[in-house]
């Protein structure tokens, strides 16, 4: 996820640099579209196990677990669910980039 994030901010400063040199444009401008890119790229990142949840994450069993953990580390466990929610959406999401990366 993080390794997504830092691709993108990347591609924001190429992007910047191949459109010529700018003389009225501090570099701020580019570090301000890096800003935005990262907080949009962190709220989606947020929202998205609420968009598309993790259906192996459903069962009897996982709640019962989580309800455990939130009772004894309710920060952690909210860290945890959020993980195993956007694990699947995150991965698929790094399967196109590589297979387009690729050119397949």
């Amino acid at each position: 996820m993080l390794t997504l994030m830092r691709g993108l901010l990347a591609g924001v400063a190429v992007l910047y640099r191949a459109t010529g040199p700018h003389p009225r444009h501090p570099r701020g401008t580019v570090y301000a579209a890096q800003g935005l890119v990262a907080a949009g790229f962190i709220a989606f990142m947020l929202a998205l196990p609420r968009l598309a949840p993790n259906p192996y994450a459903s069962g009897k069993t996982y709640h019962r677990y989580l309800d455990d953990a939130r009772r004894t580390h309710p920060v952690i466990a909210h860290v945890l669910d959020w993980a195993v929610d956007v694990q699947p959406v995150i991965y698929r999401f790094g399967m196109n980039i590589r297979r387009a990366a690729e050119g397949k």
